[in-house]
């Protein structure tokens, strides 16, 4: 921004420091945050004779009669209004306060939706307004917040654009502006607040995201390009060879391909910065794994990080089972985590400490100071969404020019590895192994079908199976109406499954309770596993062949899709059940229509991102990622690949941004982000 825009908001005429404090709450402080403030929606103007039905709409017309009635929904306050082309009525249910509001004959504007009243047109509880004092045939429609009405801030919006308008300086080069057939920025910023046509406002939001997305593209390549200096790895692995030879199944393609990535990584005098995202039981842990074998084939030690206990004990067997066979004794892995015993505790330490563990795996615990690493290499994170970005870097400094690989088994839609994850190479496991059985989903409401379900299950179970049965909650809510898993668990144990082997596995059971319910299930001395979403991750059991999911309105798309891989993992038919009330919300509806019918985890993402929105997919915020106006614009792939092409040619011809047409976006960067995130990640 320029001189001028910088002005706070309350010195412009008629807003004063009250109305300041409320712009506040829309993060408007100066004329620059007025002038970017994005219109939620716009409406046409529109004559009475012209409307259609379903539409919203702009009115403005005389006032022509006004009545109050009673009806069964309460009092219903009616006003017609006449713009000298046809009159229009507009009904407002439970608004006494406007009795005797309007003279007969004053103008009055009306945002609406048409709808049939018999066969007439109305509006029902239209928007009043003022009329607007301006030619354009297309009305902004802003955020809003309490105490603020829309013509206050259209007013405002009018009065800082003439006021300080011609302080506005284009922000960005020439060439990207025609390159991209983009507005100046003048004629975004008139466009977008006072369109023409439908069509310009669309042109100005464009030329504003993309803009938006092109300072965070730059901010996230730059990033990316900024290597640090790390280990070289000795090429090729025999450790892996040998492994390899036994294993007794081939890899992949996608496999193949992500190894050849990852091994180029580490043989480079650069640090590895990888995301490694796949399906559900894609083969990332694997992978993994013979990156690890490198390590140590190279004398340096890595690190497999993991989230909970049980995930971080999964790892460890799987780990254990598959070197077992491996001459090199360096090689067996250590497991720490909270609550490992203290004198096994204390020989790990030492171990790591001298260097002899090469391979290590744990949770949190191994961020703990005494934790100290001879020489760590590689530290492997697995659902790394799950840890903060201090976790992450807290590892890392376990040692010097550390490779990162972090795992996570929820796909990412291609806007997100694009925006999100654009400072990190992104490798993707899109392929599932061979012999992989396809899960049969049903969804059931209602609960008439629980009986037969049951039945279903005990079918199974007396086959030989195992199940799953897992539960929202841990206890009875009096706020939410479910069957929580204890409650249910004493219901099975003496009802229908009564003989059978149950057990019950949560959250806030001990560590030790826990991993010995994990171990009897896994080892198939309990039959029927009643839970919560502990087990979303971290179990493998080939046997289990049904997943019954109690409530499954009550989950997220990628916690279904997360639950439902717990089976099918071995060679028998597998069953997924979702259970829920016949009342629903339509985002309920949706999601369980998508985990039903799809089985692909990259397709049920993107459905996910739909569904809930970016800022809902994504949750908090990263440390270190440039704040977006509206995370909606990341779901625009298009623009996104657009931004991030540009971006990269950008910094190709300039890296340091230093040309004197490309001095306007380095301005732009450290006005907009003003010292909350560097451009260059330095050390």
């Amino acid at each position: 921004m320029t001189e001028g825009l910088d002005t706070l908001v309350q010195y412009i005429k008629g807003v004063g420091p009250v109305r300041a404090n409320l712009l506040a709450r829309l993060n408007i402080n100066n004329i620059a945050d007025l002038l970017y403030l994005i219109p939620r929606r716009y409406v046409e103007k529109r004559k009475i004779r012209d409307l259609r039905y379903g539409e919203e709409v702009y009115v403005c017309g005389m006032v022509r009669a006004e009545r109050a009635r009673l009806s069964k929904r309460g009092e219903i306050v009616t006003i017609v209004i006449d713009d000298g082309t046809g009159q229009l009525e507009c009904n407002f249910f439970n608004s006494p306060f406007l009795k005797n509001k309007f003279l007969k004959g004053e103008e009055i504007a009306v945002i609406g939706k048409t709808t049939f009243f018999g066969r007439r047109l109305q509006f029902i509880n239209p928007q009043i307004d003022t009329p607007l004092e301006i030619s354009s045939s297309v009305i902004p429609v802003y955020p809003l917040t309490s105490g603020l009405r829309q013509k206050e801030i259209r007013k405002m919006v009018k009065t800082g654009f003439e006021m300080y308008g011609d302080y506005v300086r284009e922000t960005l080069p020439d060439e990207v502006i025609r390159r991209n057939n983009l507005y100046p920025l003048v004629t975004a910023i008139r466009a977008l607040h006072f369109p023409g046509s439908l069509d310009e406002a669309e042109k100005a939001k464009l030329r504003l995201a993309f803009e938006e997305l092109l300072l965070f593209q730059l901010i996230m390549q730059r990033k990316k390009q900024q290597k640090k200096r790390g280990i070289s790895f000795k090429p090729g692995c025999s450790y892996a060879r040998a492994l390899l030879s036994y294993l007794g199944f081939d890899f992949t393609k996608a496999q193949k391909r992500v190894l050849r990535e990852l091994f180029s990584d580490m043989e480079s005098p650069y640090q590895m910065h990888r995301l490694l995202h796949g399906d559900v039981a894609s083969g990332k842990t694997i992978v993994a794994v013979i990156c690890m074998l490198k390590s140590a084939q190279s004398g340096y030690q890595s690190v497999l990080m993991a989230p909970t206990e049980i995930l971080a004990e999964q790892h460890y067997f799987v780990l254990r089972e598959l070197l077992a066979n491996l001459r090199e004794r360096e090689v067996m892995p250590s497991l720490l985590t909270g609550s490992t015993p203290a004198k096994e505790k204390k020989e790990i330490l030492t171990k790591i400490e001298s260097g002899e563990t090469k391979i290590v795996i744990g949770t949190h615990a191994l961020l703990e100071e005494w934790v100290l690493f001879k020489s760590l290499g590689l530290c492997v994170i697995d659902e790394q969404h799950r840890f903060g970005v201090m976790q992450r870097l807290a590892l890392k400094k376990k040692g010097e020019m550390v490779d990162l690989l972090v795992m996570t088994a929820t796909p990412i839609p291609r806007s997100l590895s694009l925006t999100l994850y654009g400072d990190l190479d992104v490798s993707v496991l899109d392929e599932l192994p061979a012999g992989r059985r396809t899960i049969e989903t049903k969804w059931l409401k209602g609960q008439d079908k629980r009986k037969d379900v049951y039945q279903f299950v005990k079918k199974e179970i007396d086959s030989g199976r195992q199940a799953y049965i897992v539960y929202p909650l841990i206890e009875e809510s009096e706020k939410l109406d479910l069957e929580a898993a204890k409650e249910g668990y004493e219901k099975l144990k003496k009802g229908l499954f009564k003989g059978y082997e149950i057990a019950l596995l949560h959250g806030r059971m001990k560590g030790s309770e826990k991993n010995e319910t994990m171990r009897s299930f896994r080892n198939g001395k309990i039959g029927i596993l009643v839970s919560t979403t502990v087990i979303e991750v971290g179990l493998d059991v080939p046997n289990a062949t049904v997943m019954l999911i109690e409530h499954a309105e009550r989950f997220g798309l990628a916690q279904l899709h997360q639950l439902r891989g717990r089976i099918g993992r071995g060679e028998k038919h597998s069953y997924c059940i979702l259970l829920s009330p016949w009342r629903l919300s339509k985002e309920a509806e949706k999601r369980l229509s998508v985990i039903e019918r799809e089985t692909n985890g990259f397709n049920i993402a993107e459905k996910d991102l739909e569904i809930r929105g970016a800022g809902e997919f994504f949750g908090t915020r990263q440390s270190g990622i440039p704040e977006l106006s509206s995370p909606m614009l990341i779901m625009n792939t298009r623009l996104v690949a657009k931004t991030k092409d540009e971006a990269v040619r950008l910094l190709k011809d300039d890296p340091d941004l230093q040309r004197l047409e490309n001095l306007r976006i380095l301005e732009n960067l450290r006005t907009r982000y003003k010292g909350r995130i560097e451009l260059v990640e330095t050390g």
